[in-house]
C-alpha cells in the first residue's frame, strides 16, 4: 500500500506536536494569559444566535475588512486562512511548478520546508550566523544564484527569536526575484513591520496570525497582506468556506479591539527580559529575542528538569547541539518556572 503514495510523502517526517492540557505549557509560543472577559462575554452573546446551520462566508468579508482597518488598506489586500499554515500552503500551490525552489533561513519555521515538499518544490536552506542572527549577504547570494519563486523571511524568526532589520529586508525586496514572504507571526512583540513595503514592492507578501500575541491559537486564524492582484491569484487555490463562523467572529472582535491586548503584550515582553536575566544567572546562553519566547543554550537538561514539575518546554537539536525554546507565560507561571529550575540546578552544582 505504501507504494501508492507519492515518494515525497513516503519520505516526509510529519509535523507532530503533543497535546498537553495539564501543568504549565510553554512549548508552543502560545499566549497563556486568561481569555479577556470582554471577549468571553461577546462570544457568549454571539453563540445565542450563531448561524451554525449555514456555511460561513467563504470570503471572510467582515474579518478582512477589520484587518484592513488595522493596516489602512482595503479588504482586497487581505486573504484569511486556517492559521498561517494554510496561507503558506496556498502560496506554494499557487506559485510552484514541479522542481522550482524556495529559499528559507535555517533554522526556521518547519512548515516552509514541509509545504514546499508536498507541493513538489525544492528547498534551499540558508544558515543563520553562528549567533543565530540573519545574514542578508548569504540570503542575497542564494536568491541571485537560485532564482526562487518564494523567499521566506520569518521575522522575528521561530525558533531563534532573531530579527532582520527593515533596511535589510528592503535590500532583498529590491532584487525583485520571485515573491519575498515576510512571516510576521511575532511582530506584535517588536517593531518595524514589512507591511510598509507592500505598496512600493508588489512582490512582497506579509503573513500575520492571531495565534500568538492575541491568544487565539485554538481558533486557527492567519492571514496574508499583499497587493490585490496577488491576493486574487492566491485565493484561487484557497479551499471554499475554509474559515468557520466561530473563528471569523472571534478574530473579527479581536481585530476591532486590538488595543485591549497591548497591556498583555507589554507584560509578556517584560517577563521575557526578566526571565532572560534569570537564565543567564544560571550560566545559560540566551540569545536576543524579539518574540514571546527565548532561544537557549544550556548545559542543564532544562526540559527534563521542568517536566518533573509538569512544565513543558521545547527541545531542539541543531548542528549536533541541544537548544531549548521556552515560551513566556504569565508572570506567575514564569516565577514558578524560576523556582523549579533553581531547585534543580542547585542540586546539580
Amino acid at each position: 500500500m505504501e507504494q501508492l503514495f507519492r515518494k515525497s510523502v513516503r519520505e516526509m517526517v510529519p509535523y507532530h506536536a503533543p497535546y498537553i492540557i495539564e501543568g504549565i505549557k510553554l512549548d508552543a509560543n502560545e499566549n497563556t494569559y486568561p481569555v479577556l472577559e470582554a471577549l468571553r462575554a461577546h462570544m457568549s452573546e454571539w453563540a445565542q444566535t450563531m448561524p451554525i446551520n449555514y456555511y460561513p462566508d467563504t470570503d471572510s468579508t467582515k474579518l478582512r475588512e477589520a484587518i484592513g482597518k488595522l493596516y489602512d488598506v482595503e479588504a482586497d489586500w487581505v486573504l484569511c486562512g486556517v492559521g498561517s499554515d494554510q496561507v503558506i500552503d496556498c502560496l506554494m500551490r499557487s506559485t510552484l511548478e514541479v522542481g522550482e525552489c524556495i529559499v528559507v533561513p535555517k533554522p526556521s519555521f518547519s512548515m516552509y520546508k514541509l509545504s514546499a515538499t508536498v507541493n513538489h518544490g525544492e528547498v534551499i536552506e540558508v544558515p543563520l550566523n553562528e549567533d543565530f542572527s540573519y545574514n542578508v549577504e548569504t540570503l542575497e547570494e542564494a536568491i541571485l544564484a537560485h532564482k526562487p519563486k518564494l523567499t521566506f523571511i520569518c521575522n522575528p524568526n521561530n525558533p531563534t527569536g532573531s530579527k532582520m532589520a527593515l533596511e535589510a529586508i528592503k535590500r532583498l525586496a529590491k532584487l525583485k526575484i520571485g515573491f519575498l514572504v515576510i512571516d510576521e507571526a511575532y511582530m506584535e512583540f517588536t517593531e518595524e513591520s514589512g507591511i510598509q513595503l507592500l505598496k512600493d514592492y508588489p512582490q512582497v507578501i506579509v503573513l500575520r496570525t492571531f495565534s500568538k500575541a492575541y491568544g487565539l491559537a485554538g481558533s486557527r486564524v492567519g492571514y496574508a497582506l499583499a497587493a490585490p492582484e496577488v491576493i486574487q491569484m492566491i485565493g484561487k487555490v484557497k479551499p471554499p468556506y475554509n474559515l468557520n463562523c466561530f473563528s471569523e467572529e472571534i478574530a473579527t472582535w479581536v481585530a476591532n479591539h486590538h488595543g485591549h491586548f497591548m497591556p498583555l503584550i507589554k507584560s509578556i515582553v517584560e517577563s521575557r527580559e526578566d526571565f532572560k536575566r534569570y537564565l543567564e544567572s544560571l550560566g545559560c546562553t540566551v540569545y536576543p529575542s524579539a518574540t514571546n519566547f527565548l532561544w537557549i543554550d544550556s548545559k542543564w537538561p532544562l526540559d527534563d528538569y521542568l517536566r518533573d514539575a509538569s512544565i513543558y518546554v521545547k527541545r531542539f537539536q541543531y548542528n549536533e547541539k541541544r537548544y531549548y525554546r521556552i515560551s513566556i507565560g504569565t508572570k506567575q507561571q514564569m516565577e514558578q518556572v524560576k523556582r523549579d529550575l533553581k531547585s534543580k540546578v542547585k542540586g546539580e552544582m
